[in-house]
Formats: C-alpha cells, sequence, structure tokens
C-alpha cells in the first residue's frame, strides 16, 4: 500500500492522543519541516534549538517516517531579552481569558526583569486574575521570529512573504494584535 498522507510543514505538539503515553511539554514547541527550518534560520530570532524528530501516519503502518525538527524557542528567553527601560508594561484584568488593559506604567517604569516579576507579583497576589504585561515590548535586536501566545509564533512579514513563496502546508497567519513590538531595526 502506498500512502497518499500529505504532511504538513509545520505541525501542533500535543501528547500522544491515540496512546495517551506522553504529556504534554511543558515547554513551548512547534514541529517543523525542514523547508520551515531552513526559512526559520535565515532570519534573526533569540537563543533557540531544532531537535531531530520524525512523525509517521499512525494508522497506516507502511507509511514512511518523515523527518522533521522540533522547534523550541524558550519562552524565558522572551523575557530576559526585553530592553526594559523602553518597554511601555500594563495591567491587565481578566487576563486568562478576556484581556482588558485597565492603566499603564509609563515608559521606564519598569527597568528590569526582577522588577517586572515584583510587579506581577503584587499585582496577582490582590488578584490571581490580573497580570502586568507589556504593551509595548522593545528588543535591542532585530528578531523576526518570537513566541507569541500559546503555541503561535510571531514572525515579521519578512518571514511571512518566505513562507508564502515556499508554499509551505499547513502554515496559517492571523495578525498579531495582543501588544506592539519594537526591535532596534524599527527604532
Amino acid at each position: 500500500m502506498v500512502s497518499t498522507v500529505v504532511y504538513n510543514d509545520v505541525l501542533d505538539w500535543q501528547h500522544d492522543v491515540s496512546l495517551e503515553m506522553a504529556p504534554q511539554p511543558m515547554a513551548q514547541a512547534l514541529i517543523v519541516s525542514p523547508t520551515l527550518k531552513c526559512i526559520v534560520e535565515q532570519f534573526c530570532c533569540p537563543e533557540h534549538r531544532f531537535y531531530p524528530a520524525s512523525t509517521t501516519n499512525y494508522f497506516n503502518d507502511s507509511d514512511q517516517e518523515k523527518a522533521y525538527f522540533v522547534f523550541h524557542l524558550r519562552l524565558r528567553e522572551m523575557e530576559e531579552k526585553l530592553f526594559y527601560p523602553k518597554t511601555v508594561f500594563g495591567i491587565f484584568e481578566n487576563y486568562f481569558n478576556d484581556p482588558q488593559l485597565v492603566s499603564t506604567y509609563s515608559m521606564g517604569e519598569i527597568v528590569s526583569l526582577e522588577h517586572y516579576k515584583e510587579a506581577d507579583k503584587e499585582i496577582s497576589e490582590r488578584d490571581f486574575d490580573t497580570r502586568v504585561a507589556p504593551v509595548q515590548a522593545f528588543y535591542q535586536q532585530p528578531y523576526e521570529v518570537l513566541w507569541g501566545e500559546g503555541k503561535n509564533i510571531i514572525v515579521s512579514e519578512n518571514v511571512k512573504e518566505a513562507i508564502e513563496e515556499a508554499n509551505l502546508r499547513g502554515v496559517v497567519f492571523e495578525e498579531f494584535t495582543s501588544y506592539e513590538i519594537v526591535t532596534s531595526s524599527q527604532g
């Protein structure tokens, strides 16, 4: 039997739903094709790793394994790479369901990762669902690939165009509107 399965260039990392043997990973990761890996490697992103992986069609044991990579970009790296003196933070109520911005800090009011953690801890101790988060994130590096929310990644228009040119399967783009991202290449 010859496989008729068409593999996507990006797969969602999730626990093994067919056997329910492997728990979902604690880190955010995507499973990407060699083609998508090559595209991402052309652009600036914070520290990341690609780990070799393979996949196959569970329901067709004659199907060959396909080479993929687990793309791991640490979320903690995002917080560490922020340039805090130029990042604007806000206080968001209902943060985990439908975040509503209720007030903002002035630029430069939160000046370090430690200060950010302290401010968030103080706010969340009063109300668990209220958090401090960026309204405008500033990075000193010209990053074009960043983690977004959940398992989504944020890409620049340049990366989006490269992916579209390659006609990759399984990649969906949505405009990122949660907060503004500014990199050194933008000002």
